[in-house]
């Protein structure tokens, strides 16, 4: 099979990027996940729309608009522009999707035109795509027959769209098939053990896990929004004849906020569990998620290729990126308090502005006056006992302590040693 991927992604006068690019190959060869970061309101939803509306069908791309509240051309511009690049496994020529969103007026409903570049060798059943908003977890009773990509993107757009029925996906298909279909689902929920399964009874499919056997409707939000997602890419695969047991599967999926309720536990390893379920699908995610974006990043030994990209709003009020290395081996506070999350602190704002403060007194040196001079001496004593409680648990304090203890008495042995009995 064919698989076609994303490789470039451009976006000119669309919401809050005026003119936006990045790259998404890596010596010719597709960046399988892109993990985008940013504060509430840099665009990352938006993101993953206009790369849903660039690879739909012109028409359809017109409808998932209407779905989303808002214009998408830029305000104060009459036009704006997608520009999707995409590469296919077994053809050489890259090919460009341009789609232009007109803007005749304010009160008139914007206009779409499409082009493709080159259009020899290039069929859009080519492309396979689905895209999935935050909502995920809501009961599942759509059906369908066929793969439309319109509606397998249209959660991005319109939270109230339900995902298609889990239960059904699964007992369409032959006994084989079905167990392995079982099989991926409940490595990627972390259920490995010997004992869990999923049953059929007449009240509707369940799921055995730590907990015993609960319908599926029951189980927590965590487990029924990732069943949702993961069966319903599944069922589309299986409806565009892209599922086969004995090849490995391709496609495009845009998800949005991963980490929806993910327990930290999970959050560690979702990202790893979905790779090695699905290899050869290329993930475009977004999270606010310190755990998920500590595991993806380049590293020289990974055999993936991975892309994180920190979105920032500018003081003109676009949105540019920052491709950032990886935060893997860093733990959460040193995450938090890199560019990936704006430099965040764990600590409390009343001790971050304390810290402002003493930063502010301490550079002024020798200019300090007295009542500087007694305000800085105040700060410090205050941020000594502060900074005297970074252990995070009574243990890890007491830790502390008896390590700082140690080293004082090394220290006055060698002195003792070196210098003798000082009176």
């Amino acid at each position: 099979m064919n698989h076609t991927y994303i490789t470039k992604i451009e976006l000119k006068n669309i919401r809050c990027f005026d003119n936006f690019s990045v790259s998404l190959a890596e010596n010719e060869s597709p960046i399988q996940w892109t993990m985008i970061l940013g504060n509430n309101a840099t665009g990352k939803t938006t993101l993953l729309r206009a790369v849903a509306l660039g690879l739909c069908h012109e028409g359809d791309a017109v409808a998932l608009m209407k779905d989303a509240p808002g214009n998408f051309v830029r305000k104060g511009k009459r036009e704006g522009q997608i520009r999707i690049t995409l590469k296919q496994e077994k053809n050489e020529t890259p090919h460009t999707i341009t789609t232009t969103i007109i803007k005749a007026s304010e009160d008139e409903p914007e206009i779409i035109r499409q082009f493709i570049r080159p259009e020899r060798q290039f069929s859009r059943a080519d492309i396979f795509v689905c895209g999935y908003g935050p909502q995920r977890s809501a009961p599942a009773y759509a059906g369908y027959e066929k793969y439309e990509p319109i509606n397998a993107v249209r959660g991005l757009f319109n939270h109230q769209i339900t995902l298609q029925n889990p239960e059904l996906i699964l007992l369409r298909q032959e006994p084989g098939l079905r167990k392995k279909l079982e099989k991926k689902l409940l490595q990627i929920l972390m259920l490995d053990a010997a004992d869990c399964e999923i049953t059929y009874p007449k009240t509707g499919f369940e799921i055995r896990g730590p907990w015993g056997r609960l319908p599926f409707e029951a189980l927590s939000d965590g487990y029924r929004s990732t069943t949702h997602w993961i069966l319903d890419f599944i069922g589309w695969l299986i409806y565009a004849e892209r599922f086969d047991s004995d090849e490995e599967i391709g496609g495009i999926v845009l998800l949005d906020e991963l980490e929806q309720h993910l327990h930290p536990k999970w959050q560690r390893h979702i990202i790893s569990r979905i790779r090695e379920q699905f290899p050869k699908v290329q993930f475009v995610t977004t999270t606010h998620s310190p755990l998920l974006a500590s595991a993806v990043g380049k590293l020289p030994l990974k055999t993936y290729r991975d892309k994180l990209i920190h979105l920032e709003l500018k003081p003109d009020r676009t949105v540019g990126k920052n491709e950032l290395d990886t935060l893997i081996g860093l733990n959460i506070d040193q995450v938090l308090a890199s560019r990936a999350f704006d430099h965040l602190t764990d600590a409390d704002p009343e001790v971050e502005r304390v810290l402002a403060e003493a930063s502010k007194l301490a550079g002024r040196g020798d200019q300090r006056t007295e009542d500087d001079e007694e305000r800085y001496q105040a700060v410090k004593s205050a941020l000594k006992m502060i900074l005297k409680r970074q252990g995070r648990t009574a243990v890890e304090t007491d830790i502390r302590n008896e390590l700082y203890q140690e080293m004082r008495q090394e220290i006055d042995e060698l002195e003792r040693k070196v210098f003798g009995e000082i009176r």
